[in-house]
């Protein structure tokens, strides 16, 4: 009874947890999140923790896994649906606008006429007003242009409706490097065009907040010699051999990371729609060299670029070639990596790379350090030896940084639209340990005999410090709950087979004899009475 009275006073302790009224809409929230997951789903193995282990079987109901085709280490290509017809579009997280070849596309474009979006045969098209109809697409000496309309977009099992697009009709000077036949844009709505909602606005309406990116260091795509610039390249209009890499809506892999996340606000800066935070420094070695604070992630820049006369200082320190390109045909001369006027191309000699300082982006306060094997790709042979090139570029024009896929397959990245924020932690094929302030992020299976780091070295944001409106502090409450639920009906069977055990025993007759019945009431109540004061003899037969 006295485990009886703790299961009692426990449960009134956790009776109070109920009377907090944000915990209980929280609570209902989840009830009502559970209930709709359990309806799609069949049961799954019992044990002590078979809430927590269906949530995170069916965990991927929220989100979705889809592979990604490294093309080149230029760009990173993903299959979506448009209206039922599958194609491969580049992954952009620098542009608001989604956009494909069309089958009305003009001989500007280069993708074969089979793999472009056709109109015609979705039954889910719809065209925007007239007067918002046209769309353009500018960049460098090049530009999309084309009508914009709504589609069905689907992203694995994510169906996005009566999303805005454009089917392209001309693409002067856009080169198709492998089989992609347009972009997806990942920006923010304020930078999309005639002020239509992005896609991830429209993700957000459906309850998902966010997407996470790993780069695989692998090249997809088969490659050739080009000849006239003698480096490696991927060959147009073929489908990818492999997908090593990976987009995640609707959360996190635990499995591609190490460690924890370290997340960064967006920052206020001048270039809208895009992924861009605040860096405190940069270094070189253990350099330090001024440049802009400014730093945007962009899944469509190859390698690195930043400010012109930065980049030109940290080539010099590196101690690479640096060159720049007199001709059309490859032809170049050698100039000072810190010219005024930049460089094209900086190189050096593969054996030589390991001895060179790496290169360390600091922001709010957390180290983010590429190597220089990192920084550099084997390009061609020359005099017997291959020689490397910096994936690094100057940019005069633009003062910040662009992190593109250099920086991405080192550091698998989170791009949270729902707070506005990134988050970074060090890329990996295969994790066998998974951060426990992450867990709520989690898409998939996570097994019981799950690994966690809190890693101390890194500790969360105060996004990460568990509220009254935190479902995972919901969840917690509820083990508990239902494990002393468990506990006391236990106890309480415990008692009440004692309790009746003990009332068998009490009317059972002394010396295991049966009482003698009749079929006369009140002969039975008798002898009933005479049983308790005369033994009676043993029954013969």
């Amino acid at each position: 009874m006295a485990q009886l009275q703790h299961i009692l006073e426990a449960s009134s302790v956790y009776a109070a947890f109920f009377d907090n009224p944000a915990l209980r809409v929280v609570l209902e929230e989840h009830r009502s999140a559970r209930n709709r997951i359990l309806e799609k789903t069949g049961p799954v193995a019992k044990g002590p923790n078979m809430l927590q282990r269906r949530i995170a079987t069916t965990a991927s109901s929220w989100g979705s896994n889809l592979p990604v085709a490294n093309c080149n280490d230029a760009l990173s290509i993903i299959n979506v649906k448009i209206g039922g017809q599958l194609l491969p579009v580049m992954i952009d997280t620098s542009v608001s606008d989604t956009w494909v070849e069309s089958s009305r596309c003009d001989e500007t474009c280069k993708s074969s006429s089979d793999s472009r979006y056709d109109a015609s045969q979705s039954s889910t098209f719809r065209p925007v007003d007239a007067a918002r109809s046209d769309f353009q697409y500018e960049y460098l000496d090049g530009a999309i242009k084309g009508t914009h309309a709504y589609e069905t977009l689907t992203l694995g099992n994510i169906e996005v409706r009566n999303q805005v697009f454009a089917q392209a009709s001309s693409t002067v000077n856009w080169e198709n490097l492998c089989d992609e036949v347009g972009l997806l844009g990942l920006g923010f709505s304020d930078a999309s065009s005639q002020d239509f909602p992005a896609l991830l606005s429209n993700l957000e309406d459906q309850q998902i907040t966010m997407f996470s990116l790993y780069l695989a260091d692998h090249n997809d795509y088969q490659l050739y010699m080009n000849q006239s610039t003698q480096r490696e390249e991927a060959i147009p209009q073929q489908p990818p051999t492999s997908t090593a890499s990976e987009l995640t809506f609707g959360g996190v892999n635990p499995q591609r990371y190490i460690n924890c996340l370290i997340w960064h606000e967006l920052g206020q800066f001048q270039e809208k729609g895009t992924w861009s935070f605040a860096l405190d420094g940069i270094k070189i070695g253990s350099t330090e060299v001024p440049s802009s604070s400014l730093a945007t992630v962009d899944s469509a820049t190859a390698g690195i670029s930043g400010p012109q006369e930065t980049v030109g200082r940290i080539a010099k320190k590196l101690g690479v070639v640096c060159k720049v390109f007199t001709d059309e045909e490859g032809d170049f001369e050698e100039v000072p990596c810190d010219d005024p006027f930049g460089f094209d191309l900086a190189v050096a000699y593969c054996s030589q790379i390991d001895s060179m300082p790496s290169l360390t982006f600091v922001a709010d306060g957390y180290s983010y350090t590429l190597t220089s094997s990192e920084l550099f790709s084997e390009s061609y042979i020359e005099n017997g030896q291959a020689v490397c090139v910096l994936n690094m570029d100057g940019v005069l024009e633009y003062p910040g940084w662009r992190l593109g896929m250099g920086f991405l397959r080192k550091y698998y990245t989170v791009f949270d639209f729902g707070r506005k924020r990134l988050g970074f932690a060090e890329a990996t094929a295969q994790s066998s340990t998974f951060c426990q302030a992450d867990s709520k992020y989690f898409i998939g299976y996570i097994p019981d005999e799950t690994l966690y780091t809190t890693d101390p070295t890194q500790s969360p944001t105060s996004h990460d410090i568990p509220t009254p409106n935190d479902a995972s502090a919901v969840l917690s409450g509820l083990r508990f709950f239902f494990r002393m639920l468990f506990a006391g009906f236990f106890v309480v069977g415990i008692c009440l087979a004692g309790a009746m055990i003990g009332h068998r025993q009490a009317r059972a007759p002394t010396h295991g004899h049966s009482p003698v019945r009749t079929t006369d009431p009140d002969e039975e109540v008798a002898k009933t009475s005479m049983t308790r004061e005369v033994e009676l003899p043993p029954l013969t037969q």
